[in-house]
């Protein structure tokens, strides 16, 4: 069964990454829980992989929580909503995340590792950020769509938001600003060799 893992990052903090490579057969065979969503996932979806992307976030859900009768909803501005959970989604090829807390606001965002960021870095820098290499600009994107989902009620563009200077790592954290409404923010961040995964909480 392709779950990368499952570790509590901060107390009531907890965060799953499954590794999207099986069918939807292999993953309700891995899951049989799955299969008490699936009707639904098959209806909503029609692309195979948003099918998979889908069913691998409820797979984490329910390994996450123990309760196969979890479902997910969205807001008006298409957060993701469980009853009784704080919760935010990503997923990118390959991959799914989840965070979830009783008790704070969460917020994650995965990418996988592409050339492409260097093509589009002025739509998400500022002239003020620091971002030389691939993975720092793929860092900077990730923050910056983590925070977005943070503070969701102010529909922050990506110039409203500026990553501090930072030490590049393998795993560490990053001070953030927001420039809309003055407050900084801690953001964690983890790169592989697959996927850079930024996250944080309040």
């Amino acid at each position: 069964m392709p779950l990368c893992s499952i570790r509590e990052i901060h107390a009531d903090v907890r965060l799953g990454i499954w590794h999207i490579s099986e069918s939807v057969e292999e993953l309700l065979a891995a899951c049989p829980q799955l299969t008490a969503v699936l009707e639904t996932v098959m209806t909503r979806y029609h692309a195979s992989a948003r099918r998979l992307e889908t069913l691998s976030v409820y797979a984490l859900l329910f390994h996450m929580t123990g309760d196969s009768t979890l479902r997910i909803t969205h807001n008006e501005r298409r957060a993701p909503i469980v009853e009784g959970w704080h919760i935010s989604i990503s997923h990118t090829r390959g991959y799914a995340a989840v965070v979830l807390s009783r008790s704070f606001d969460v917020a994650v965002d995965i990418e996988y590792i592409h050339e492409r960021v260097m093509a589009i870095a002025a739509r998400f820098l500022r002239q003020d950020e620091h971002a030389p290499t691939l993975i720092s600009k793929l860092i900077h994107w990730c923050a910056k769509e983590t925070l977005y989902k943070l503070f969701s009620a102010e529909d922050l563009h990506f110039h409203d938001m500026r990553v501090l200077p930072f030490e590049e790592r393998v795993e560490g954290e990053l001070m953030s600003e927001d420039c809309k409404c003055p407050k900084r923010q801690t953001v964690s961040y983890h790169v592989t060799p697959g996927y850079v995964l930024t996250y944080a909480w309040r």
